[in-house]
């Protein structure tokens, strides 16, 4: 509880520093805020760390994400509020605040890294091409080829205007 209560009371001290206008109340409502969203986006590592490493992956639906930050904010703020952090003797330092920025920073780096790994992973087990991967589950513009939608005529409609006219022109 250590960890947490220094993680906290960082945020908490530079969200002090920043918004010098706000109470107490505000400021232990956006400091329970970043740390739910913190403690969600590492569960969602997590649970992308289990699915690279073959679990079931699922879809979660919006609300259920939805509900469990509201979850995590609500044990979060009533945590943060009987601890009371403007009584205790916490020593605020510019230290723990830019440690707490690399965790953070660290944390969504680490769930993008997870998310990146599992999209490509999705878009093997369904049999997409190298090709259709690299371009991040979109095929890539054939200029030869029919279009299927409005996007496609759209683009095609701007390679014939455009970009067919400027390599006759280069060559």
């Amino acid at each position: 509880m250590k960890i947490y209560d220094d993680l906290a009371f960082s945020v908490y001290g530079l969200l002090m520093k920043i918004n010098k206008k706000d109470n107490t109340r505000k400021l232990l409502y956006k400091t329970s805020l970043i740390i739910s969203l913190m403690m969600v986006l590492l569960s969602f590592t997590v649970k992308g760390v289990l699915e690279l490493n073959g679990y079931d992956d699922t879809v979660i639906p919006p609300f259920y994400i939805f509900l469990w930050i509201s979850v995590v904010l609500i044990i979060n703020y009533l945590y943060l509020k009987r601890r009371g952090f403007p009584g205790n003797d916490f020593e605020f330092t510019y230290k723990n605040t830019v440690l707490v920025i690399i965790l953070i920073l660290g944390i969504i780096t680490f769930f993008i890294l997870v998310a990146n790994k599992n999209r490509e992973r999705i878009f093997r087990n369904r049999n997409y091409s190298q090709e259709v991967i690299d371009y991040g589950g979109i095929k890539p513009f054939n200029p030869n080829e029919k279009p299927k939608s409005l996007e496609g005529e759209v683009r095609l409609w701007l390679y014939d205007t455009f970009e067919k006219k400027d390599s006759v022109k280069s060559k």
